[in-house]
């Protein structure tokens, strides 16, 4: 009775492992990770980010017209090398905070005034961290029909953070 017993507890481990290894294999074929180079970073100055395309001369471009603020109608735009831009239908941007959870939103951009730049305006929520880190995907939809990612990243300080300090 106990080796019967012992069999069966060997064989649910075995079982339990198998799966534990199978599943360990494929997590990122299930969940594929980002390349942290293929996101391009946000310089505050420029007020755009930049990130090279592969097989491209040209990197793709976020940019923040007027700069990037919250609770307020930013307007922004994406150029595209001419290339991927010749064979992009439509362009959609979704909007995620990677520190908390702040909803994701999604917006289609317009194709003006040239062939490669598509435009649109976000609005960003304000948040009570001090600094939040938002992820902008854009989701170039291609004429047959495939779609491509590009993926952004921004920092944005708090209201409070960006008044200058009069404690010196």
């Amino acid at each position: 009775m106990m080796t019967v017993r012992l069999k069966q507890i060997a064989f649910w481990l075995v079982f339990a492992l198998l799966i534990i290894v199978a599943l360990t294999w494929g997590v990122d074929r299930i969940l594929p990770q980002r390349d942290t180079s293929s996101i391009g970073q946000c310089d505050k100055t420029e007020h755009e980010c930049t990130v090279a395309m592969p097989g491209e001369d040209v990197p793709a471009i976020l940019a923040f017209d007027n700069g990037i603020h919250v609770n307020t109608s930013i307007p922004v735009s994406i150029s595209l090398p001419p290339d991927l831009a010749n064979k992009t239908n439509s362009v959609r941007l979704t909007l995620s905070c990677k520190d908390t959870y702040m909803g994701v939103s999604s917006i289609m951009l317009t194709q003006k005034p040239a062939p490669t730049e598509w435009r649109g305006n976000i609005r960003l929520p304000k948040s009570e961290k001090q600094k939040v880190t938002w992820q902008v995907k854009a989701t170039l939809i291609e004429t047959n029909g495939n779609e491509q990612d590009i993926w952004f990243e921004f920092n944005v300080m708090s209201p409070n953070e960006l008044t200058p300090s009069v404690n010196n």
